[in-house]
């Protein structure tokens, strides 16, 4: 079985709940020593989630399964590239800036824009399974999806 057919949709690739709480987190937590640490932490933890993701090989895996989404399922290596360079370089910013509040809230920023890096890379993988799932169910006819017509049905009366 493949890396690519093994994706659990009902979890993430790519763990982004410790990162998510750290970027939404009320201004407050912002001024305080632990919020730093914890987001130097996350950073690095999630920079090796995206490592270990394989994101190379799933895309090719997926690619071979799906060639008509070719371009999509091959684009998620240089998306995973993406997020690496701006985890390390948020990482970095943190190193450098570490405790100082006037550039919390811009360092906050940073992390979301991470954030929502890896996030479209989530969907873009839940949406390919997805895909893929429904493409399987399609061709061994046990799909229970019906196309419905947009135009409304008569009921076999006479209209007045």
């Amino acid at each position: 079985m493949s890396q690519a057919s093994e994706i659990d949709s009902r979890r993430e690739l790519i763990a982004t709940q410790e990162i998510c709480e750290l970027a939404m987190c009320p201004h407050a937590y912002l001024k305080q020593a632990i919020w730093w640490t914890r987001l130097a932490a996350a950073l690095d933890l999630l920079a090796e989630e995206v490592l270990t993701a394989n994101l190379k090989i799933v895309g090719s895996q997926m690619a071979a399964d799906m060639p008509h989404l070719a371009d999509q399922a091959l684009s998620l290596d240089a998306m995973g590239s993406e997020a690496l360079d701006a985890i390390q370089s948020t990482r970095e910013t943190v190193t450098r800036l570490a405790g100082e509040s006037h550039e919390a809230m811009w360092v906050r920023d940073s992390v979301k824009w991470v954030l929502k890096r890896i996030q479209l890379i989530n969907f873009l993988v839940e949406d390919l399974a997805m895909a893929d799932c429904c493409r399987w169910l399609t061709s061994s006819g046990t799909s229970r999806l019906h196309l419905v017509s947009s135009r409304p049905q008569s009921t076999g009366g006479t209209d007045q």
